[in-house]
Formats: structure tokens, C-alpha cells, sequence
């Protein structure tokens, strides 16, 4: 499952510089601001590679949408475990956050030796940053800050908290909207079909890239939402990116597609129906 590094530092170039310096020859795209990081480890005779994929875009560090994408980290850290000193600690830390950096790893880390650890405990360590994920924020060390459920870890050290911001976020009085009504379950668990179907999406177009063979195909998928009846709940671009055949869509789309199953996991979490797989 994908996550991300929050840091107080927006220090983008740096943390590129280091993913360079690790892996010379990574590959890379970019449009001269945004960019997208691929290292790769292993592979060979029956060993599937493993691959680690950082990504950068201003857009979303930028207003107005680091905003409203903090308002929301914010409101949902809160449900976490966590009372008195640690909440005030932890919402202070949240607010003062000026960089995120998306991670994807494919496969999925499940040992405590895999090389992509090292890196992102580097990563983490120089822009001295969290990993937020649907279920806890881990300090650079991976050692559980805040838990959902459960306890933290007496060892897991804070990040430096500026005592202020040189950029803060704030929201314009006139961004400010009415709180809508919340919708039903039967919504929520609706959109979550939707935010899976167009992370599939992501995933089938990374795979057919990638020279793997896919668990499904495309008509698979469209047949799928069909049957499920969800064109009326996709956003017009959403319905675009599921519609299009596989290998025609665009690497940016592919990713952000991906990027998908971050607010899945959120809302499956506000259903009940989150199971964590990740070990670290």
C-alpha cells in the first residue's frame, strides 16, 4: 500500500539529491518542477525485482490544495489513540507540516532486512520527516509515534517542531464552505467501490508497463463497475480514466490512480472494514 513522508522542511531538491547520490542510476521523470523517482533491487532467475518509487508534486504542496489536503490529515489523525499532551504534540506537528512525498513499493515491504528500509529511513532521517499511514504515523525509524489502535512506542522519537512556519498554511475566508451533509453509509461505501476501481485502474496500466502479466483485464474491470452500477458516483475525469484501454493511459493519470488506494484505506477504516497487512 502506498504512504507518505511528511516533513516541516520543504526541501524537495535535497531529498532527489539523496535518491541520486544512493542510486545514480535511477530512473527518473520530470516536468521541471514535479518528479518521480524508480529504484530498483534484486531480481533474476525466479526472484521478482523489488522496486521503491518516490514521487514529488508542488501542486500538491502548494495552496490551495496543501490546505485542504492537511485539514483532512488533521481530522483524521484526531480519531487516532491519543489523549492529552501527545494530541496537542502530534496536531502541532501536523499544522506545521510544508512537504509530503508519496512512496510506493512494490512489492509491498514485509521483512525487517529489505534494502528499501535503509533508504527510507535516510529519506525520512535528512528531511527529518514521519511515514503517515492509514493506520499510524512512524517516526524515521519506523518506531510508531501515533496508533490508530493500541499503543505507541516508547522509543519513537518526535520530529524538531518549528516554533513557526516561514510558509503557513492557512485558509482563505472565502475558501471557507458550509459543512455539507455527511453522507450515508451506503454513499461511503459506494465511493470506496469507486476510489478501488480507479486504483485498479493505476495498477492494471503499471503492470502492462511493467511486462507483468495482470490478474485482470481491462474489460474485467469495466464490466465490473458496470455491473456495480457506478458511473453515477465517478467524477467526470474518474469515469475517463477507468473508460480508457489498457496501455493508452497517461503516466501521470497511472499514478495518481494509484495513489487512490490511500483514500480507500481511509474509508474502508470509517466502515470497519480495514485490514492491515503491513508488517515493518
Amino acid at each position: 500500500m502506498p504512504f507518505t513522508i511528511f516533513a516541516h522542511h520543504f526541501e524537495p531538491a535535497a531529498a532527489f539529491a539523496l535518491l541520486k547520490k544512493i542510486d545514480p542510476k535511477l530512473k527518473t521523470k520530470t516536468d521541471g518542477t514535479s518528479w518521480n523517482a524508480v529504484l530498483s533491487f534484486g531480481g533474476g532467475l525466479f526472484r521478482r525485482k523489488h522496486k521503491l518509487e518516490v514521487n514529488f508534486d508542488p501542486d500538491y504542496c502548494s495552496p490551495p490544495e496543501w490546505s485542504k489536503q492537511m485539514l483532512g490529515m488533521r481530522n483524521f489523525v484526531s480519531q487516532f489513540a491519543m489523549t492529552g499532551e501527545l494530541r496537542e504534540k502530534t496536531l502541532r506537528m501536523l499544522d506545521s507540516f510544508q512537504l509530503s512525498l508519496g512512496v510506493i513499493n512494490e512489492p509491498e515491504i514485509e521483512a525487517g532486512d529489505d534494502p528499501r528500509l535503509r533508504i527510507l529511513h535516510a529519506l525520512a532521517s535528512q528531511l527529518d520527516g514521519i511515514f503517515f499511514t492509514p493506520e499510524a504515523l512512524l517516526d524515521c525509524n519506523f518506531k510508531v509515534l501515533v496508533p490508530m489502535e493500541g499503543e505507541a512506542d516508547n522509543d519513537a522519537v518526535f520530529p524538531q517542531i518549528p516554533s513557526a512556519r516561514s510558509s503557513p498554511v492557512s485558509i482563505a475566508e472565502e475558501d471557507i464552505e458550509e459543512e455539507p451533509e455527511p453522507p450515508n453509509a451506503t454513499r461511503v461505501a459506494r465511493r470506496c467501490m469507486c476510489l478501488a476501481a480507479i486504483a485498479a485502474r493505476g495498477l492494471l496500466e503499471m503492470n502492462l508497463n511493467e511486462g507483468n502479466k495482470p490478474a485482470y483485464q481491462h474489460k474485467d474491470l469495466t464490466d465490473w463497475s458496470q455491473k456495480l452500477n457506478l458511473d453515477e458516483e465517478f467524477e467526470t475525469k474518474e469515469s475517463e480514466i477507468v473508460a480508457t484501454p489498457g496501455g493508452k493511459l497517461e503516466p501521470q493519470d497511472a499514478l495518481n490512480s494509484i495513489w487512490r488506494l490511500e483514500g480507500l484505506a481511509v474509508l474502508a477504516w470509517a466502515l470497519g472494514n480495514f485490514r492491515s497487512t503491513t508488517t515493518w
